[in-house]
């Protein structure tokens, strides 16, 4: 079986719904009730959703590498490529989201936000505010300020991989562990956290690793899989007790792998649970730009009113991708009205000149 682009956007479908599981249900405050698991067992979901991070990282690194493999005009240009269709995506959202602070509603303003300060007000603009150790307007942009530095690294660690793969997935690893001087600023501690399941997606993608586990005929691969994905999560809350539910560990990427691998073996291609993922997968980007306003400002006071975890979640969910279908279409009908203008333009500057 060949790990296609839609087995990509599924797997970002199923870590979607872990994302909105991990900021949901993190904590015992939250106004929601127990449904067959207890409350707890909801806040033990929400730690192991912590490994969405990892899955979008290793998928990032596999799909780079993948459309790199085809690119033809150079690293520069395809990392700018890259970049310029991260930055659309997140400038329409932020744009949008700036709406309410024009208005003075929901009880926010701009100098509530910045404080009058230009110079944070860019900072969140580029999605670098948390290379100074701020959270900024959203906090969940966080992930901005990380996966910029590796799009420009990208070329770098292709090329170190391709020719020393094994030893670099190594360093990468080893580097978590890393304490002193590569700490002392918050984008080298990003990188050292999660540097490793990024270069873990690069390293899959010239190994072919999806593919070989896929074609593996052991007949028991699946419920051996199974076991490891099941061992890792049940790590990581052993890791995670007394500490904070956002906690970044270590096997986060051996986890990821296992979420994802799981999701391209179990997941029957063109059933609806698969269309359904793939769906989310499409949207990925403004699910993760949009929910947090949505569930923490905007519908505040009606996230937790159904109070059961599913039908939270399932009401977020809808939502969101509601909210994401809708932009996707404006966006579609603006750039269709703009290229019309321009042709306009352009046939009657022909019949000028004749």
């Amino acid at each position: 079986m060949t790990f296609t682009k839609n087995d990509t956007l599924v797997a970002k479908g199923v870590a979607v719904i872990l994302l909105l599981i991990h900021h949901l249900f993190y904590s015992m405050d939250y106004n929601f009730s127990s449904f067959l698991i207890s409350k707890e067992g909801w806040v033990d979901l929400a730690k192991i959703g912590k490994v969405c991070v990892a899955m979008f990282l290793v998928l990032s690194g596999y799909g780079l590498s993948k459309s790199f493999e085809k690119y033809e005009k150079g690293s520069y240009l395809f990392v700018q490529k890259h970049l310029l269709k991260l930055y659309e995506g997140f400038w329409c959202i932020f744009v949008l989201s700036l709406i309410p602070l024009c208005l003075g509603s929901l009880g926010y303003s701009f100098k509530s936000v910045w404080g009058g300060e230009i110079n944070l007000f860019l900072q969140d603009f580029l999605g670098i505010r948390y290379w100074f150790n701020q959270f900024g307007y959203n906090p969940t942009w966080w992930f901005l300020s990380l996966i910029i530095p590796l799009y420009v690294c990208f070329p770098i660690i292709y090329y170190a991989v391709q020719k020393m793969a094994l030893e670099v997935l190594l360093l990468s690893f080893f580097v978590f562990l890393v304490g002193g001087p590569i700490g002392i600023l918050p984008l080298f501690v990003f990188l050292k956290l999660f540097l490793f399941p990024f270069v873990l997606g690069i390293f899959c993608a010239k190994k072919d690793i999806f593919e070989q586990i896929s074609s593996c005929s052991y007949p028991y691969k699946k419920i051996c899989l199974l076991i490891c994905l099941g061992g890792f999560c049940c790590w990581r809350l052993v890791e995670c007790e007394g500490k904070e539910a956002g906690e970044v560990l270590i096997f986060d990427g051996i986890t990821a792998i296992c979420f994802i691998i799981y999701s391209f073996l179990f997941i029957a291609p063109q059933s609806k649970l698969y269309n359904f993922l793939l769906l989310l997968g499409k949207h990925s980007m403004n699910i993760f730009l949009m929910h947090t306003f949505i569930f923490g400002i905007y519908l505040s006071k009606f996230s937790y009113a159904l109070k059961y975890p599913p039908l939270i979640l399932l009401q977020l969910l809808l939502v969101c991708l509601g909210f994401s279908i809708v932009l996707e279409k404006c966006k579609q009908f603006l750039f269709v009205g703009i290229e019309k203008c321009q042709k306009n333009v352009l046939s009657r500057h022909q019949i000028m000149l004749f």
